[in-house]
């Protein structure tokens, strides 16, 4: 039987993926804006570069990031078939997940599995952003300390 406490601990891990892939995408659009201003970046101190990093990725709703990336990663499929529905899928678990479901066993049995659902999409989208931002982190310009 599934408990309400069962679904508070998978509802806790699908938002912790969801908030991964989001900390995935802000770095994608972070790492491409600084390997297509390589020089821009050369000539800044670290607190500018921190500056257009935040304005650039980390200030940004998920919805704004997948537009962005769409231009990062050229492949506009990629992102209505990946990382579309796993935006809304995540909205809808931060938004819209519980109800009057959550205080009958059946309902919390319905429940468990449209998490283990949603953490699938938002898992898969996460792997794929891992994957570019990996490629992306290989083209980062060098940094050379002292």
């Amino acid at each position: 039987m599934v408990t309400i406490e069962n679904i508070y601990t998978k509802y806790g891990e699908v938002c912790h993926v969801a908030h991964l892939l989001e900390t995935e995408i802000g770095n994608i659009c972070a790492m491409n804006h600084v390997v297509m201003n390589k020089t821009e970046y050369e000539t800044i101190d670290s607190s500018e570069k921190s500056k257009k990093l935040n304005e650039n990725a980390y200030n940004k709703t998920l919805g704004t990031l997948l537009r962005d990336i769409g231009k990062v990663i050229g492949d506009q499929k990629m992102v209505d078939t990946i990382f579309k529905p796993a935006l809304t899928e995540r909205n809808r678990l931060i938004h819209n997940f519980y109800c009057e479901q959550i205080k009958s066993p059946e309902g919390r049995k319905i429940m468990m599995q449209d998490l283990i659902d949603i953490l699938k999409i938002i898992a898969a989208a996460l792997s794929i952003a891992n994957n570019i931002s990996e490629n992306l982190y290989k083209r980062l310009p060098s940094v050379e300390t002292t």
